[in-house]
């Protein structure tokens, strides 16, 4: 199994291209006593650079692709869920003309009535679930479904086709979140980025300016920082929603700064939504969350950059009682 990648640098991805803004600034005025001490540094060199920044910046970030997560939602709420239940519907129509002697309800159970409820509540296991009942109700008893329920052949075509489109989808939807290639190849392009920063950053410090305390400043990746994210400049808006897309009140949200000091993660920062299901943190340090929430015991885990100047928001889904 392939390792996943890790950030080598300890700051969020805005930080980190604000600050090598400002390092390469300093050394495009710097360039000359650069040069002194190594050849390399050329105008050439320094447009190399700022082109790495660039192509880092130009891949698409957690927001971006939690876009995309979000559209693929909205597919398969408005798209590919309906026909499912129109399905189902019709089937219950066949089921009764099919055995017309009979309460039909076990036979509408044995097609996925049980799922029904939580389909159409938007529990994506249970469309699955549901169209596989429905598949394999109709393959046992075709017979009975065509004659006398009056079955056609397009309706079990249509059934399975909409299956189908539904899972592709569905499968589409599992994979467009954080942890896929897309997430791997921005943080190698952010590590390529920090790996040719922290190397002008240490010329900068530890031999062009190591006597000069004044302009060495101006290669402290520390100092950068916190020119570009001052302590409390920045906030974040946790949004918790049920399954149905109802808001979830009362709810308690716990944050952690990663790369804090140990006794800032220990205790965090914990809050209970509002009426609208939103928990704001206010105040708060730039940097990168690790975040929990907990619905009758049960924790749903999520992470979050939040920048100054940024109006960080995330939307957690928990689960239906």
């Amino acid at each position: 199994m392939a390792q996943e990648v890790t950030s080598t640098y300890h700051c969020t991805e805005l930080e980190l291209y604000a600050i090598a803004e400002l390092g390469y600034n300093n050394l495009e005025t710097d360039l000359t006593a650069f040069a002194a001490k190594k050849a390399k540094y050329t105008a050439a060199f320094l447009t190399a650079l700022r082109a790495t920044r660039t192509a880092a910046m130009a891949l698409p970030d957690e927001e971006a692709r939690n876009v995309n997560h979000q559209v693929l939602k909205n597919n398969l709420v408005t798209v590919f869920l309906p026909p499912i239940l129109d399905n189902f519907n019709v089937l219950k129509g066949y089921i009764k003309d099919g055995w017309p002697s009979e309460k039909p309800e076990p036979r509408y159970e044995a097609a996925g009535g049980k799922k029904y409820a939580k389909a159409a509540g938007k529990n994506w296991e249970s469309v699955v679930g549901l169209n596989t009942s429905m598949q394999q109700f109709i393959a046992a008893h075709s017979a009975k479904l065509t004659t006398p329920g009056g079955m056609p052949a397009s309706f079990v075509t249509k059934v399975n086709d909409d299956a189908k489109d539904f899972n592709d989808n569905y499968e589409l939807f599992m994979k467009a979140r954080e942890t896929g290639v897309a997430r791997g190849e921005k943080i190698t392009a952010n590590n390529l980025l920090h790996k040719e920063l922290m190397a002008v950053l240490e010329d900068g410090a530890e031999r062009v300016w190591r006597a000069n305390a004044e302009k060495r400043k101006n290669y402290i990746f520390d100092t950068l920082k916190s020119i570009v994210s001052p302590p409390g400049s920045a906030s974040l808006k946790v949004i918790v929603i049920k399954g149905d897309d109802t808001v979830a009140p009362n709810v308690p949200v716990t944050i952690k700064q990663e790369g804090a000091t140990l006794a800032t993660r220990s205790a965090g920062i914990t809050l209970s939504t509002d009426k609208d299901g939103v928990a704001f943190f206010e105040g708060a340090d730039p940097g990168r969350y690790a975040g929990v929430v907990t619905v009758d015991g049960e924790k749903i885990n999520f992470t979050k950059e939040i920048d100054t100047g940024v109006n960080a928001r995330i939307t957690v889904v928990v689960p239906q009682p």
